[in-house]
């Protein structure tokens, strides 16, 4: 649960009141340490500092310290600006400013800003009995709060809400801005994203749509592609990969995967072509680049273009690329849990030209449901990335190729997503890593095997994790983070399209 606090609990923290500080700097603690985010409204700014300050100036007037006017201002916002900088600033709306008829408006503007978070998520931390006696539902005193049970720490798969805590003041003023102007439809910030993308990727052109899945559609529209067309792809993916080559009217023609990467095996595509093949279509699995130069040496053999669907791989390299810019056509996603490289570090992975950004923590484990099992019962969140290859569901049937892919299919029996999200704490991450560590699947010899990582970070940082031994449940194995490779020249005429 989050707390909302009261300008007479960060006045009784800043000034170290005898009577109430103690309580109060113990509730807060509590907060984090349960997982939940401390708040300041915006809009108490004002009267928080000119309360602190006269707190401040009676705490030295008691010691019998001097100090001047000035240094009293200086040392006041020294502490507020020390005192909030493990805050989250909750931003006063207009709906929050007409309460003059309400007997304390401060009040009521704290009640109010409460309004926009779930029932049951946040509470307004406060020593105003009466206020409490008002409101019994919504606020709480720091020593009633301190003597509540801690609830069950819950993880999420994907934590958007903590991620946003590092964004929230761009994003309230960029989504002001807008508001302000009116232009919903290809206004300035459209633009500005175009070129920026155009820039980041090195494309020459970037063309911002609804979504990937229409990113890809119109794609294969540019290309002219439909009915009695073919176009090659993975069975490994999203369904949207496959459902566009439908919605033009051509037909998918699936081709196996590699065992350590998940992303199509360049060897095997040129065996699948045909006098209908119009087109390629690779993805970019987990957030690492398929080979792309292969196929689109492969590509140009045959006189095809390429399509990266790049959904899940914006920010990664491929020899000293950018995901997006590797063949003729790019398509990317901002779906909102997709990778985006101001918040996902790109990291090691078994091929050595190429970078991650990890857009799922994937491993492969024999025997997966009973480890997703026992980590269910841990309350370990996880995901199946993904469970049926497409080739082998009810849709694409019709193509007689259920079987042709056996590497998708063992992947899919095998591979499970563990949680991970910039905001996940150390904490957390020592709870997955035991979990995972307390668990014995039958028909391995030995453990999950982790190394010496002390937490999921550095796990992460520190391993590779899709590699397979039949003989052991997960095996990670360090290896350095490789030099990046030299620059080569990037492809001109590449557009990138988003999702």
């Amino acid at each position: 649960m989050d707390l909302l606090l009261d300008i007479n609990v960060a006045v009784n923290i800043c000034a170290k009141r005898p009577a109430y500080y103690q309580d109060a700097d113990l509730a807060l603690a509590k907060c984090r340490q349960e997982g939940g985010r401390l708040w300041l409204y915006a809009g108490s700014v004002q009267t928080l500092e000119y309360v602190t300050r006269d707190a401040l100036k009676h705490t030295f007037k008691a010691e019998g310290q001097p100090i001047t006017a000035r240094q009293l201002h200086y040392h006041t916002r020294q502490v507020l600006k020390t005192f909030a900088e493990d805050k989250q600033w909750l931003a006063a709306l207009a709906a929050e400013g007409a309460v003059f008829d309400s007997e304390d408006p401060e009040d009521e503007q704290l009640i109010r800003a409460l309004d926009r978070f779930g029932p049951g998520t946040i509470k307004l931390l406060t020593r105003d009995r009466d206020l409490c006696d008002q409101y019994p539902e919504r606020t709480i005193t720091p020593a009633a709060y301190l003597a509540q049970p801690a609830p069950p720490r819950r993880l999420d798969f994907i934590d958007l809400a903590a991620q946003q805590q590092h964004l929230r003041p761009q994003l309230e003023r960029n989504l002001h801005r807008v508001l302000h102007h009116g232009q919903y439809i290809l206004g300035p910030e459209v633009r500005e994203l175009e070129a920026r993308l155009a820039a980041y990727t090195g494309g020459r052109h970037s063309i911002t749509v609804a979504s990937g899945t229409e990113a890809l559609l119109i794609s294969l529209m540019a290309l002219g592609i439909g009915p009695g067309d073919e176009v090659i792809t993975t069975p490994f993916t999203f369904v949207a990969t496959a459902e566009v080559i439908v919605l033009v009217g051509a037909t998918p023609v699936f081709v196996d995967i590699e065992p350590d990467t998940g992303n199509i095996d360049a060897r095997l595509i040129e065996a699948k072509l045909s006098p209908r093949t119009k087109a390629i279509m690779p993805v970019s699995l987990y957030g690492q680049p398929a080979d792309l130069d292969a196929i689109n040496a492969i590509a140009a053999r045959h006189g095809l273009p390429v399509i990266e669907d790049a959904a899940q791989s914006f920010g990664a390299t491929y020899k000293g690329r950018q995901s997006g810019n590797l063949s003729t056509l790019g398509c990317t996603s901002f779906f909102p849990s997709k990778p985006c490289p101001s918040v996902a570090k790109p990291l090691p992975w078994p091929q050595p030209d190429r970078t991650s950004v990890f857009a799922q923590y994937t491993l492969r484990v024999p025997d997966r449901d009973a480890l997703l099992a026992r980590l269910q019962t841990a309350g370990i969140p996880t995901a199946v990335h993904y469970p049926v290859p497409l080739n082998e569901q009810p849709a694409y049937a019709h193509l007689g190729c259920t079987d042709c892919t056996p590497v998708a299919r063992q992947m899919a029996c095998e591979v499970m997503s563990l949680t991970m999200h910039p905001a996940l704490s150390e904490a957390d991450q020592d709870r997955i890593v035991a979990s995972l560590q307390a668990s014995r699947i039958p028909g391995a010899d030995r453990d999950l095997a982790f190394g010496s990582c002390r937490n999921l970070s550095e796990l992460v940082g520190n391993h590779v994790c899709l590699l397979l031994n039949e003989s052991v449940t997960i095996r990670l194995r360090s290896r350095p983070t490789p030099a990046p490779p030299p620059p080569e020249a990037r492809p001109g005429s590449m557009p990138t399209m988003t999702r």
